[in-house]
């Protein structure tokens, strides 16, 4: 890590509870260990022209050229955490594709 990012860090670890009256503080954060983060499927856009037509919601993958799907079933659980864990999914293959896309 550079320079400026040290200082940045110092910066906010000296200062925030200072200039917030000790309502807020500055915590190193812990460590996110991410093994495996697979959706359950991924739906290619091959030819949006040729959806068009078709019934809601086919239609608004015109826009895309691929979307992560997550299936839930009965009994799934709906809670904050599983809400989260597959928003975490999907922005995980957004920074897949934006890494593959800078490589060319």
């Amino acid at each position: 890590m550079g320079q400026p990012d040290q200082f940045a860090k110092r910066t906010f670890a000296d200062e925030t509870e200072r200039i917030t009256g000790g309502a807020v503080t500055w915590q190193d954060p812990p460590e996110i260990g991410l093994v495996k983060v697979q959706g359950d499927g991924l739906l290619l856009v091959r030819h949006p022209d040729r959806i068009a037509g078709l019934s809601a919601p086919w239609p608004e993958a015109r826009m895309h050229e691929e979307i992560l799907v997550e299936l839930k079933m009965p009994g799934d659980h709906l809670d904050f955490p599983a809400v989260e864990r597959a928003l975490l999914r999907r922005q995980a293959r957004q920074v897949q594709r934006a890494e593959e896309s800078a490589r060319g």
